[in-house]
């Protein structure tokens, strides 16, 4: 497991954007979205849903993050 997307995913959670996620990390948010992507593909679960250019962090990934 990509301890970078790990990260990112929690910064993600806390600003409730994933631009300013990926500026925390050094990353583009295009960078920053496919790694959210991969890990998210790692651990076979939806951890946010898409809605547009918007993230919603789903049942799934507010239990992983509480992990």
């Amino acid at each position: 497991m990509n301890l970078k997307g790990l990260r990112l995913f929690r910064l993600v959670v806390a600003t409730g954007s994933l631009s300013e996620a990926a500026n925390r990390v050094n990353l583009s948010s295009s960078a920053a979205s496919r790694l959210l992507s991969q890990l998210e593909a790692q651990l076979s679960l939806t951890l946010f849903s898409r809605s547009g250019r918007a993230l919603m962090l789903t049942e799934d990934g507010a239990l992983f993050y509480q992990q």
